[in-house]
């Protein structure tokens, strides 16, 4: 079956959204992007809200930086994009006021939910009872992204939604789906290790789940 083809906005141009960019195009999408820096592409933009006007895109996908997703979601929002991706994790703080717009249809990137790994975990876990579950996670961030400085990434920023609590969050996403809701939760984390930046690099969590009562999550 062909791929009904549609233009696309992805904006930010790392290692994520040149990879969204790469597999749209590998589907026949006529893909453009929003990037403030300078790039070889083609079809880039250094302005969004130009972007949008001009290209008026059909689906936006939200790849850059954390910090950046709320006021780059609002503007696709008022803008009546029908289909918006953001990647993960949606925001780095909470956030209010989101215009509402019944146009527009937005969704998370996590999908280590579909990894078929998790699928049958899934089945095979869901008639029976959990009584206790550790699950890790784990990256050193100078090897995470080597064909760049990790010094010169957001994950070493708080400020810009580094760390790991919102870099390695498919964990709690899965762990969500897996096992319910939590219902009560325990933390500690910070930053404890001798590389730059102020970003967490180190959480451990003990939470209470609605199917499963002693979960522990180490990032």
């Amino acid at each position: 079956m062909e791929t009904e083809t549609k233009t696309v906005l992805v904006s930010g141009f790392g290692s994520i959204g040149q990879r969204h960019v790469r597999i749209l195009r590998e589907m026949g999408q006529k893909v453009h992007v929003f990037s403030r820096r300078k790039l070889q592409e083609e079809e880039y933009y250094q302005n969004f809200e130009a972007a949008l006007s001009e290209v008026q895109p059909e689906y936006v996908v939200i790849a850059n930086e954390t910090s950046e997703h709320e006021p780059t979601l609002k503007t696709a929002l008022s803008f009546e994009i029908p289909k918006i991706l953001v990647e993960k994790p949606l925001f780095s703080t909470s956030v209010e006021n989101l215009p509402e717009n019944p146009q527009s249809q937005v969704c998370v990137a996590y999908n280590l939910r579909f990894h078929p790994l998790l699928q049958q975990l899934f089945s095979e876990i869901k008639e029976q009872s959990i009584i206790s579950v550790q699950v890790y996670v784990g990256q050193y961030l100078p090897d995470w992204r080597p064909q760049q400085d990790y010094r010169k990434s957001y994950s070493v920023s708080r400020a810009q939604g580094g760390g790991v609590l919102r870099d390695l969050s498919h964990e709690l996403d899965y762990i969500n789906w897996l096992f319910g809701p939590w219902q009560a939760i325990s933390a500690l984390g910070g930053h404890y290790s001798s590389l730059a930046g102020d970003s967490d690099d180190v959480f451990c969590l003990l939470l209470k789940m609605e199917s499963c009562p002693a979960v522990s999550l180490q990032m």
